[in-house]
């Protein structure tokens, strides 16, 4: 008796994912062309990758329908801030070009460049500055340096200080290495 009720179970919870799988997901797309196209994508608040991730509607990131709130951000450029509500199958076009700020180093200062981290967020003093794997212009000083997956999951948290035309390599695994402008 316990087995035919535990098989009549089993077979009620594959039928009910069987049923919710054929159900349509309620979802929209938002496609994202700014320049510069290195600009991170926050969705609601998550880290989404850099912006050139987005730019085609075969790569639009996938949302529900509902209220949402785009944020592109670039240390060196205003932040574009758009709310919109998404409604099923919808496409919504996000094409902009940020304003510089006036904040960018006149000539290469300093830099960060990290390696192996794929698309992580990059954060100075838990301020987001830009994404792994393209070298980030900064001003010499101390930071906390934190780097975080797409998933949110922290890849990497340390303390660093760059000086007046250093580059700072920091790896995935390994100690960060100073090299000297020649």
């Amino acid at each position: 008796m316990k087995s035919r009720l535990m098989l009549m179970a089993v077979a009620g919870a594959m039928t009910a994912m069987a049923v919710m799988a054929q159900m349509p997901d309620k979802s929209g797309f938002v496609q994202i062309k700014v320049t510069p196209a290195y600009a991170g994508v926050f969705v609601d608040g998550k880290y989404m990758g850099p912006s050139m991730l987005f730019a085609s509607k075969e790569k639009a990131i996938r949302v529900r329908v509902g209220n949402h709130r785009v944020e592109v951000v670039e240390p060196y450029h205003e932040t574009l801030v758009m709310d919109f509500q998404v409604t099923e199958g919808q496409y919504n076009e996000i094409a902009k070009e940020l304003k510089a700020n006036g904040k960018a180093p006149r000539s290469k200062v300093s830099a960060i460049i990290t390696e192996g981290f794929g698309e992580a967020a990059i954060y100075l003093d838990n301020e987001y500055y830009g994404h792994a794997g393209r070298e980030l212009r900064v001003r010499p000083g101390k930071f906390m340096l934190k780097l975080t997956s797409m998933d949110g999951t922290i890849l990497r948290e340390i303390k660093v200080e760059i000086r007046n035309r250093e580059t700072l390599v920091v790896p995935r695994d390994g100690t960060p290495v100073v090299r000297k402008a020649s």
